[in-house]
């Protein structure tokens, strides 16, 4: 049952960089998540510094904790959403 399923929706297989290596969709991807906030051009920039490891849904889950925090996302609230880096024990 599974792999009729698959071969229903497997079509085309889309292969994307990551977003770290894509940061020209940063600023599109992110104003989309934010619909109804507005990030700041420092927002914006920081952003841009941040590399990524969590990829387009980390992006996505960011902007969320943000538009929670403020409806004019600023660079500090960007920063306040960030998870700290996971530390191995």
């Amino acid at each position: 049952m599974h792999e009729e399923l698959y071969y229903r929706i497997a079509g085309e297989v889309l292969v994307l960089p990551p977003l770290a290596e894509r940061p020209e969709d940063i600023e599109t991807l992110a104003l989309h998540f934010a619909q109804h906030a507005t990030l700041t051009q420092g927002a914006l920039i920081r952003l841009h510094a941040h590399d990524w490891p969590g990829d387009v849904r980390e992006l996505e889950l960011v902007i969320a904790r943000a538009k929670r925090r403020s409806s004019t996302i600023e660079a500090d609230d960007i920063s306040a959403c960030f998870d700290p880096t996971p530390t191995k024990s």
